[in-house]
């Protein structure tokens, strides 16, 4: 029994403990001091240009490997992002990055550098902003965009064309 627990304890301290941190390997501590906006980080996420994006309660952060950009509400802009407390992050086909907050979603065009507000489409064409607590935001291999609220449930916008349904089955057609 002795040498069983022997041949464990070898066994642990041995090759398996120092794989698990390689001793090449290096750490860094990106903060207040680096640029970003708020040390609470809520999530993140790359792009699919390379951008690390970080959603904290003071902004969307956006990092380049040695910069960051910050995108925080100005309230006399619209063309800002909806609410400076960032939930999660989600990119669409089209590259837009959509942003859940505390106050509704924004979607983030790469091209312009603008936000614009996300609108459910009620049936009669009647168009109502999002404006709920967003939990999450994930993208289908289809594109349809399914935003996950606290309030007005699951919000589901099918691709190509932005007409969303709150859902509670499978709400787009595969084509």
């Amino acid at each position: 029994m002795l040498f069983k627990v022997a041949l464990i304890i070898l066994f642990w301290s041995s090759e398996h403990v120092r794989a698990a941190v390689p001793p090449s390997s290096h750490i860094d501590r990106i903060g207040l001091k680096e640029g970003l906006s708020n040390s609470e980080v809520r999530c993140i996420f790359q792009d699919r240009h390379g951008f690390l994006w970080f959603g904290t309660y003071d902004g969307l952060n956006r990092y380049d490997g040695y910069d960051f950009k910050v995108y925080r509400n100005q309230p006399e802009d619209t063309s800002s992002i909806i609410h400076s407390y960032v939930n999660c992050i989600a990119q669409d086909l089209r590259n837009n990055l959509w942003v859940g907050t505390r106050q509704g979603v924004s979607m983030l065009d790469p091209v312009t550098d603008k936000f614009s507000a996300v609108y459910t489409v009620l049936p009669g064409g009647r168009k109502i902003a999002i404006n709920s607590y967003i939990r999450d935001i994930k993208v289908n291999d289809n594109g349809d965009i399914f935003v996950a609220s606290e309030g007005s449930g699951l919000i589901v916008f099918c691709s190509p064309v932005r007409t969303s349904k709150r859902t509670m089955s499978p709400p787009c057609d595969s084509p």
